[in-house]
């Protein structure tokens, strides 16, 4: 850890090794409701079929435009007091002081939203906010929150994995991830990939591979749809869903945003007893 910037902890994101071939496949998109108020008795049902929701439309471009703004300022240095992951590779960092320069190497922001009430304002949208409630049966807290961009031409692969894997909390709790589209995000620049009613097999022990992930060899990729979406789009998604994200080869950005949320009466738990369940390698990892 380097605190290269004044108020700005900044890491390198480090995987190990590239992506094996043939883990992904790329013609298989997943349905689109068109906004939260389509949700119905039926979304709610397919929601615990399938694991996730995903809505072409769940911000306005008005508000859309806004966040992607507040993360701007973030990446530029304007705002103070996250953590900051540039890609690998990356060592000219505390010299690079354009935006659109440091867009190029940056890879996640943690823990930011309290930085920028543009960013706040959809981590709190009262729709999103409703869905939830609806969705775990009582009011949801705050667990983390995320910038994750997959910079062009080098943004780095997240293998397929369990969200659960990394949060103390117990295994049996209802997690639920909203993972907000800043930019278009396509089969090229790194969508997000998920095996539809893989939350129904329950917590699956992690490893350290490339990352802290579940072993290539058991994914089901004949089952992999990709959740393209536009820019304000956003993908609703249990925390026991298998998903993950190739690398970005391509001239394009993929900014998006990743808030988790968990059931305010929930107490957590410790890492300890998480490791208990998905696998001892897994102290100190980061979602």
């Amino acid at each position: 850890m380097s605190a290269l910037d004044d108020g700005i902890r900044v890491n390198v994101w480090s995987p190990d090794g590239g992506t094996p071939a043939g883990l992904y496949r790329f013609d298989q998109p997943a349905e689109l409701l068109d906004s939260f108020d389509e949700v119905d008795a039926a979304a709610l049902a397919r929601y615990q079929r399938d694991g996730f929701l995903a809505f072409r439309q769940a911000f306005s471009a008005a508000e859309t435009r806004a966040a992607l703004r507040g993360l701007m300022a973030c990446v530029a240095g304007k705002k103070k007091g996250f953590d900051l992951n540039v890609e690998a590779g990356v060592s000219d960092w505390d010299k690079v002081r354009d935006p659109r320069a440091r867009l190029r190497r940056v890879r996640k922001l943690n823990a930011f939203i309290d930085a920028d009430e543009r960013l706040k304002h959809l981590a709190e949208h009262p729709k999103l906010l409703a869905l939830l409630a609806a969705l775990m049966g009582e009011p949801p807290a705050m667990y983390s929150n995320q910038a994750l961009l997959k910079p062009p031409l080098i943004g780095s692969e997240k293998p397929w994995h369990q969200d659960m894997a990394y949060f103390n909390v117990p295994a049996d709790c209802h997690v639920v991830g909203c993972w907000i589209a800043l930019d278009e995000a396509t089969a090229e620049n790194g969508c997000m990939h998920v095996i539809p009613g893989s939350h129904r097999d329950g917590p699956v022990p992690h490893h350290r591979i490339r990352d802290w992930q579940l072993c290539d060899n058991q994914i089901p990729v004949a089952h992999d749809q990709m959740v393209l979406l536009p820019p304000g789009g956003a993908l609703i998604f249990s925390g026991l869903l298998w998903h993950g994200t190739p690398p970005n080869h391509s001239p394009q950005t993929r900014r998006a945003l990743q808030f988790h949320y968990y059931p305010a009466s929930v107490a957590r738990i410790s890492a300890e007893q998480r490791l208990a369940v998905w696998g001892a390698e897994g102290l100190g990892v980061e979602c």
